[in-house]
């Protein structure tokens, strides 16, 4: 038997009790380090709350336009699927219609909601984590899970919907390990709660996959030993066809409205980010898969411990957790195989946190209680392994202050003299929420011609093209990124100023935006609106002018 011993003394009392401890450690480390930052943010920004991201306000943006005006996208009756994630965009609408205030802390209320439900799954699905009376190490441990691996508090900052897509990943292993060892014939509440989680990230088609064949495993002979009796090969194999159409009929719903309104089967974001670097525009080679893994040590070492548990289980080994680490280990192969990692650590997060989940589980299943202080210790090394994101974490509200400082200013100058003319951009986010009118998205979120551009491997738009879609929108100015725009500007365009941002980069691309337009009289009267703006402008933001900018690329300076 390869089974842990419950330890001297572990009544249900105590682990009632070592449950409602690793909550109020966990819970209370999440509200208060979240607290810290923000009120840290708010001190740098002279009193606004911002979220990490812009793309909070993407989402925003998307449930205004829809409360207000029925439209599902950035600007007012102009259909555009610039949300990858429905569920979450539709979650925000409905409270957005239903509280009369406070729409901007939406984000930051819901993303508390959905942290706590995963402490509370961890509560009553694993042992391993609890925090015993007494036992400092554990709390430590705790702790640093919770702000560090999991990276909570700064992904709750960031406003956008990775905390509960992790929370449904996390429900969706605690319905495979009873759909596997308890509800033999039940799928039902595993598919609708894969749709549900497909509708918030696409990601989750790849745990489909996995729980797929994590339901074929079971019933086989190498690691269904134990479930065979409860879960036949036809049983699974229409189980796994179950999961696989549950999550693959939200993917169509939008593939069928989208193209109902002219655009692609999927989100623009998604057709703009697969392109001629990956094999069929979709999936990374092996190398670069294996390079996607390795890019997180802490992914990487989850993903060795389900490995080696699974290699164990396979030549008779314990095999209680033998659904689940399959299902995580085949969602986390496809992701480093189809989908992006990192970018404020944000897009593995839901591997992280169901890896610990699956990770904690073997780890009480096959270690003694007198071995749980080394494993500990050794939960520490993961940790260690993750103090990249401790640098991120003290780095958030310099994070907020970057989208306070840059893209949230130019929102305002934007709304405050431009409102109802089409502007360029390519952020979307604050610029969208607080204005009213069309706009042009250069990075094709927001405007699906972009987008099939962006796909088929083009860096640079050209003028042409670019010409083509101001013209069609009557754009009135350009405010982009000044390094890289990303399109050829048109002759009769050219640059006014720079605002230049004087902070270390956490989650903007480069320091300086610039504001474009044509020239002439519009160029002249840009230029006056930005002047008559520049003393509002926030503490490290600095406006240079056309002719500095003309004299510095003359000198090199």
């Amino acid at each position: 038997m390869h089974r842990r011993e419950r330890s001297a003394g572990s009544t249900p009392e105590a682990s009632v009790s070592a449950q409602r401890r690793f909550l109020v450690v966990a819970f209370g480390a999440l509200v208060g380090i979240t607290t810290v930052l923000i009120l840290t943010g708010l001190a740098l920004d002279d009193g606004h709350f911002t979220y990490v991201f812009d793309d909070a306000a993407i989402h925003l943006s998307m449930a205004r336009q829809l409360t207000e005006h029925a439209t599902w996208g950035v600007t007012a009756h102009h259909y555009a699927s610039a949300s990858s994630s429905p569920a979450w965009t539709l979650l925000l609408a409905a409270f957005t219609f239903v509280l009369p205030v406070g729409h901007d802390l939406l984000p930051l209320a819901l993303n508390l909601v959905a942290a706590f439900a995963i402490l509370l799954l961890f509560a009553r699905h694993q042992e391993f984590l609890h925090v015993r009376a007494g036992e400092r190490l554990s709390g430590c441990v705790v702790v640093l899970v919770v702000a560090v691996l999991w990276f909570l508090p700064s992904l709750v900052l960031a406003g956008m919907e990775h905390i509960v897509h992790a929370a449904l990943f996390v429900g969706i292993l605690v319905l495979v390990d009873r759909r596997v060892h308890v509800d033999g014939d039940r799928t039902m509440p595993l598919a609708l709660m894969l749709a549900l989680a497909t509708a918030v990230r696409y990601e989750t088609s790849f745990i489909a996959v996995g729980v797929a064949i994590a339901m074929l495993c079971a019933s086989g002979r190498m690691l269904g030993r134990d479930t065979r009796d409860r879960l036949s090969g036809r049983t699974a194999r229409r189980a796994s066809v179950a999961v696989l159409m549950a999550s693959a009929l939200p993917i169509a719903i939008v593939a069928l409205v989208n193209r109902a309104f002219g655009e692609g089967y999927v989100p623009n974001s998604i057709v703009a980010k697969t392109g001629s670097d990956r094999v069929l525009g979709l999936v990374r080679t092996p190398t670069g898969a294996l390079a996607a893994l390795t890019s997180d040590p802490a992914l990487l070492a989850l993903a060795f411990v389900a490995g080696a548990y699974l290699l164990w289980a396979a030549f008779d080994g314990p095999q209680r957790n033998a659904s689940i680490a399959v299902t995580f280990l085949v969602t986390a192969w496809l992701h480093v195989s189809f989908a992006d990692m990192g970018w404020f650590e944000r897009y593995q997060a839901y591997l992280i946190i169901g890896g610990s989940f699956v990770a904690l589980r073997i780890c009480a299943e096959v270690f003694t209680p007198d071995h749980r202080r080394r494993i500990l210790v050794a939960v520490l090394v993961v940790c260690a392994l993750a103090m990249g994101k401790s640098v991120l974490l003290v780095e958030t509200p310099l994070a907020m202050s970057n989208t306070y400082r840059q893209r949230y200013q130019v929102a305002k100058f934007l709304h405050r003299y431009y409102d109802g003319h089409a502007f360029l951009t390519g952020e979307l986010g604050y610029t969208t929420l607080l204005h009213n009118g069309a706009v042009v998205d250069v990075l094709g979120l927001g405007t699906y011609p972009v987008a099939v551009e962006r796909h088929a491997g083009v860096e640079t738009l050209g003028a042409r093209f670019v010409e083509r879609l101001i013209k069609q929108s009557d754009v009135q100015v350009f405010a982009v990124y000044a390094s890289a725009p990303g399109f050829v500007v048109p002759a009769d365009w050219t640059v006014v100023a720079h605002w230049h941002l004087a902070e270390p980069k956490i989650t903007i691309p480069d320091s300086d935006i610039a504001f474009f337009a044509r020239k002439g009289a519009s160029a002249r009267v840009l230029e006056r609106r930005l002047k008559s703006f520049e003393s509002e402008l926030p503490t490290r933001v600095t406006a240079v002018y056309r002719e500095e900018l003309f004299r510095q690329f003359v000198t090199g300076a």
